[in-house]
């Protein structure tokens, strides 16, 4: 996962924002044991392989964005305000809270911690629109990754090594990649 993830962050953020058409999805929920891997097209298409054990399935449109669910990230931690314009650093903590904000410009890094409730968020931006998400909490941890080109989409995809190729290829013709 952590090899996907790497190559998938690397992908997006060296194709620019330009052709910037899909969003890509990788959710682990250790409370079932299952993995969903999912990408969505700026133009409302949506695919997603879900694995449980090693038994997976494809789910297309409204099956996979309902197995996706809504974003998880904190509404504040993406707030325009705080995204764009002069460079800062802020750290911060308290008992259980702790946040740390750097930004330069167009671009930023925040990262967001309660011990108390057992969640964590990083959101990394650039400047020409390609964000990564990492957001865990109650056992579901969750990585979103949005700016990728349809190369890139394709890319993920074909690197799921969890999934069996039939459900890889079957992602990929559903989304016409």
């Amino acid at each position: 996962m952590k090899r996907l993830l790497v190559a998938s962050a690397a992908a997006i953020f060296g194709a620019g924002a330009a052709f910037a058409d899909y969003t890509l999805f990788i959710i682990d929920d250790e409370n079932q044991d299952v993995d969903i891997y999912a990408v969505a097209s700026d133009d409302g298409d949506w695919a997603a392989i879900r694995m449980d054990g090693d038994d997976g399935e494809l789910l297309e449109g409204g099956a996979a964005r309902a197995a996706v669910g809504a974003r998880m990230v904190a509404d504040e931690m993406l707030d325009g305000e705080h995204r764009h314009g002069h460079s800062h650093v802020s750290i911060g903590s308290s008992d259980s809270h702790s946040h740390v904000s750097i930004i330069d410009g167009d671009s930023a890094v925040f990262v967001q911690s309660d011990e108390e409730a057992d969640t964590s968020q990083v959101v990394i931006t650039s400047g020409d629109g390609e964000q990564v998400l990492v957001d865990s909490a109650d056992g579901v941890s969750r990585v979103e990754i949005s700016g990728a080109d349809a190369d890139s989409a394709r890319d993920f995809i074909e690197d799921l090594d969890d999934a069996p190729r039939h459900l890889r290829r079957a992602m990929i013709e559903a989304l016409d990649l």
